[in-house]
């Protein structure tokens, strides 16, 4: 899909092009990171031009961000989406970070609609399992 040129962060009034994925229905819009403005870029009103023609073409419009506690750039892209999922890592995460983070996006007025924790380890009969997918019986 092609998005012509608009306001929002591209260079020299370039249109933006999303990138299909394989996946039937779903586009990927490269970052467009690396144009020198960091944050101050993101909290622009192009960016928010962007994203308002990307829901004009799109069902939904997934964003990903880098963590909240270390980059500006989460809590200003959270507040361009309609709900945010937070993803936490098991057993890494720890439970004063996730409280600051919950704290800085509920400063930024960002609704959280949950969490996703990742890389969590299945059990079999009491003992991680190396093996995704079906558990494995021992016998």
């Amino acid at each position: 899909m092609w998005i012509p040129a608009g306001p929002y962060g591209t260079r020299a009034g370039a249109g933006i092009r999303l990138v299909p994925t394989g996946v039937e229905g779903l586009s990927l819009l490269p970052s467009l990171v690396g144009n020198g403005e960091g944050p101050d870029g993101l909290a622009s009103g192009r960016v928010r031009d962007l994203v308002d023609r990307l829901r004009v073409e799109a069902d939904l419009v997934v964003m990903d961000s880098p963590a909240v506690l270390e980059f500006a750039d989460a809590a200003i892209l959270a507040g361009y989406a309609d709900a945010l999922l937070l993803v936490v890592r098991a057993r890494r995460t720890r439970t004063r970070d996730l409280a600051r983070a919950l704290g800085v996006l509920r400063e930024s007025n960002v609704t959280t609609a949950g969490a996703v924790v990742n890389r969590v380890k299945r059990r079999v009969h009491g003992r991680a399992s190396r093996q995704t997918g079906r558990n494995r019986r021992r016998a």
